[in-house]
């Protein structure tokens, strides 16, 4: 999910390793962001869809986590998130992953 992990070495020393993540695409769109209560999540057609996303806050704790029907459009409404940097990540219908920084204002 491109989130960076850390595992021990044989020197007791954090290790930061970055996971690679797909680009989002271009199929898909997200707007507003920065938002204040709520955004958009939609495939610029119907060969794209959203299978589940997850909302997932600074300390890697999710917020939300939501299992669609695949579905090409979302309206994620959010106002009880206190203002902050957040990752969006979702799935698609093939199982390919995305994320994308969110900014709650």
């Amino acid at each position: 999910w491109g989130v960076p992990l850390v595992f021990s070495s044989p020197t007791m020393e954090p290790v930061e390793e970055e996971i690679p993540e797909e680009e989002v695409p271009d199929g898909f769109e997200i707007y507003p962001n920065p938002f204040v209560h709520d955004f958009y999540l939609g495939a610029k057609s119907d060969q794209q869809l959203i299978h589940q996303y997850q909302i997932i806050d600074y300390y890697g704790r999710i917020v939300r986590q939501v299992e669609l029907t695949s579905i090409s459009q979302i309206t994620i409404d959010m106002p009880e998130l206190a203002p902050g940097t957040y990752l969006l990540k979702w799935t698609d219908q093939e199982g390919r992953r995305y994320t994308k920084k969110l900014i709650k204002e």
